[in-house]
C-alpha cells in the first residue's frame, strides 16, 4: 500500500544488506536525513569542500533541487557522474516521491 507523504519526499539510504529511510519536507537537507536515521554515509566537512559524502542517486534525482555552484564545482573536480551528489549539499525539491541513495565511500565509524 502506498503511503500518503503529501509534500514529503522519502529518502532511502541503501547499503549492502540494509536500508534506512526518512521523510523530508521541501527544502530538507539530505545530510539532516542522514543524521536522523544514522545512515551509513561518511561525512567530514559538512560544507561541500571535501567530497567525503559523495552519494549515488539510484532513483528520484529529479526530486532533488539542482546543485548549487559550489557543489557543481566540487563534483566537477571529483569527476563525478550525472547521478552523483554531495549529501551535505543536496536538498529536497518541491515534489513528493522516493529518493534512493547509496554512499560511494564506506563509513569508517558507526555512531
Amino acid at each position: 500500500m502506498a503511503r500518503d507523504t503529501g509534500a514529503l519526499a522519502t529518502v532511502r539510504f541503501e547499503t549492502v544488506g540494509a536500508e534506512v529511510e526518512v521523510d523530508l519536507p521541501h527544502g530538507g537537507r539530505i545530510v539532516d536525513a542522514r543524521d536522523d536515521v544514522r545512515a551509513p554515509v561518511p561525512l567530514s566537512c559538512r560544507s561541500g569542500t571535501c567530497g567525503t559524502c559523495l552519494v549515488e542517486v539510484l532513483e528520484g534525482g529529479a526530486l532533488l533541487a539542482p546543485p548549487g555552484e559550489a557543489e557543481r564545482d566540487l563534483l566537477s573536480l571529483l569527476d563525478a557522474g550525472d547521478r552523483e551528489r554531495l549529501a551535505c549539499q543536496a536538498v529536497v525539491g518541491a515534489s513528493a516521491g522516493l529518493v534512493r541513495l547509496r554512499a560511494l565511500r564506506p563509513a569508517l565509524t558507526d555512531f
